[in-house]
């Protein structure tokens, strides 16, 4: 009988360490990008929104661009599986997410956090990928980025 009960009760301490640990995992989720990626968040109501629909086909239009600036998307649905880069994530990091850059339920949010972690750009309704890489190509990091790619080349001598 007492093994059965120290059983019992490592189990259960068992799944409430586990539970907590994949919580507090997927709030990290943004730091597993820190200082190697951009993260464009889009918030919205359902795959089936039509600002939804504008923006993913811009960002598939524009796929060299964003892997030129070493962008990661995650697509946070209200009532369907959220992703990242077409991977699911969870509900509670979904939900995470959503309380963390108070994106309003029922409309397109799209959020920019830079490689520091910070926000960037937030805009909503309709997207725009032009604003978006502009806003990219601003940042004081994305300009050291050009300016290496940019040195590197220059000093390549052809012959």
């Amino acid at each position: 009988m007492t093994k059965i009960r120290i059983s019992s009760l490592s189990l259960i301490l068992f799944f409430i360490c586990d539970l907590s640990f994949s919580q507090n995992t997927d709030k990290n989720i943004l730091d597993s990008y820190r200082w190697n990626n951009r993260i464009l968040i889009i918030f919205t109501p359902s795959s089936n929104n039509s600002n939804f629909k504008k923006a993913e086909d811009l960002l598939k239009q524009n796929n060299d661009g964003i892997l030129d600036r070493d962008l990661v998307i995650f697509y946070i649905f209200e009532n369907s599986q959220s992703t990242v880069n077409n991977l699911p994530i969870n509900k509670f990091t979904s939900n995470y997410l959503r309380e963390k850059f108070y994106a309003a339920n029922g409309k397109s949010t799209y959020i920019l956090v830079g490689k520091d972690g910070g926000e960037k750009l937030r805009t909503t309704g309709q997207f725009n990928v032009e604003r978006l890489f502009e806003r990219i190509d601003e940042l004081p990091m994305r300009q050291s980025e050009i300016e290496e790619r940019t040195f590197s080349f220059d000093s390549i001598k052809f012959e």
